[in-house]
């Protein structure tokens, strides 16, 4: 399969085309193939070598969208960094697991449905670590980004009283929704 790895830490010229032989089957984990992988915050720390304990060569990649062997398309996360030769999502293929994945509803852009997972779970996390009653009032700054934007709808969901804070001179989601409205 063709992967994208991180050769040796440093910025973005680092990342290196190759192939590698697909994953074996592992107990508890199902292959997806992944047709879109996302690019997070925290790929460019890791790549920068910010991250203790691990090694180049290795792949990056959080959260993506894929097709099952069954042909279901899925959108999920692969936390690889904690298993000992998991492969991160810029992949050909994956093993997931299956309770990480979730199935994509029909047309829905598999691209747009791979964002979801380690921005929606962070945000949900951190809520829940906060452990606010209802009608507790609640400060989100960078409402606009991937996390605030979760952040701001599960809190509200929870019954949260929500003051968001963006800035549009700041935030990528700003800047394209700009771009979009002109």
């Amino acid at each position: 399969m063709f992967v994208v790895e991180v050769s040796r830490f440093g910025d973005a010229g680092v990342l290196v085309g190759t192939q590698r032989p697909d994953p074996a089957p592992t107990p508890g984990r199902v292959p997806v193939r992944v047709t879109a992988a996302v690019v997070n915050p925290v790929d460019v720390v890791t790549r920068a070598g910010l991250i203790p304990g691990l090694t180049p060569p290795f792949v990056l990649g959080w959260d993506f969208a894929g097709v099952t062997q069954d042909g279901t398309a899925v959108a999920g996360l692969v936390p690889w960094f904690a298993e000992a030769g998991a492969t991160g999502t810029y992949a050909d293929v994956v093993l997931a697991d299956p309770a990480w994945l979730a199935p994509i509803p029909a047309g829905v852009d598999p691209a747009e449905a791979a964002t979801l997972a380690l921005n929606g779970l962070t945000a949900q996390q951190a809520l829940a670590l906060a452990a606010l009653p209802a009608g507790t009032r609640l400060l989100i700054t960078g409402a606009s980004g991937g996390v605030g934007g979760f952040a701001v709808q599960l809190a509200v969901a929870a019954g949260l009283s929500v003051t968001a804070i963006a800035s549009p001179a700041t935030s990528p989601t700003s800047r394209r929704w700009a771009r979009r409205r002109s």
